[in-house]
């Protein structure tokens, strides 16, 4: 029996949309071990959870990156780059102790789409 998500992938709140932390898990559900494939898949995890808001990276404000070790900042940053091509919202990276499923890196944000009628 699969457990029920205990969150919501985004909220869409007065123009503003505010995305869950996406890891870099696979369709499986599993996290690769390789922290560039994590971190790669994590982005592509949230933009495709943007595609469903309607949103794109255009519309990113804020970026939040935690990752387990500081040690794969400057990694994250060439991929991060890669992913976002000449727009670069505002951004914070921290550390933390751990994430679900082991994983290396998650990535959150917050983005405006303009007022809804």
């Amino acid at each position: 029996m699969q457990q029920e998500k205990a969150y919501s992938d985004f909220i869409h709140q007065d123009g503003w949309i505010y995305f869950s932390g996406k890891t870099g898990a696979v369709a499986d559900g599993s996290v690769p071990d390789d922290f560039a494939q994590q971190a790669g898949q994590a982005i592509e995890n949230l933009k495709a959870v943007m595609a469903t808001a309607d949103c794109n990276v255009a519309n990113l404000v804020k970026v939040t990156i935690f990752l387990t070790s500081m040690d794969d900042y400057v990694a994250f940053n060439e991929i991060y780059v890669r992913h976002f091509p000449g727009w670069r919202p505002a951004r914070s990276c921290v550390a933390v102790s751990g994430l679900p499923r082991n994983a290396k890196v998650e990535v959150e944000a917050v983005a405006y789409v303009g007022k809804q009628s």
